[in-house]
């Protein structure tokens, strides 16, 4: 009889990209430096943060799904913020 480990999960390949939207109700949108691809996130899936705030740079993994219409989809998971964004003040006319 063989016995699986099922402790041992594959690896999975982390991803950087930036925040590029977030919304008050808990989800966003992600782009990918890799393939350039924007992936969808929810709050359910951000480690250690309340919110994210766009420019923000992240650190991700990304998984495979279908959605409410049953088509296949990508998401982002297991998000860990690296940098948050700052906006920098603007230099004022004299």
């Amino acid at each position: 009889m063989e016995y699986k480990n099922y402790n041992k999960r594959p690896n999975k390949k982390n991803y950087m990209g930036y925040v590029t939207r977030w919304n008050k109700r808990g989800y966003g949108f992600v782009r990918c430096y890799d393939d350039g691809e924007t992936y969808y996130c929810s709050k359910k899936v951000i480690n250690d943060e309340p919110y994210l705030v766009p420019g923000s740079i992240v650190n991700f993994q990304i998984g495979h799904g279908v959605d409410r219409d049953g088509e296949p989809m990508s998401y982002a998971y297991n998000l860990l913020m690296v940098e948050e964004w700052e906006p920098t003040e603007k230099k004022q006319k004299k």
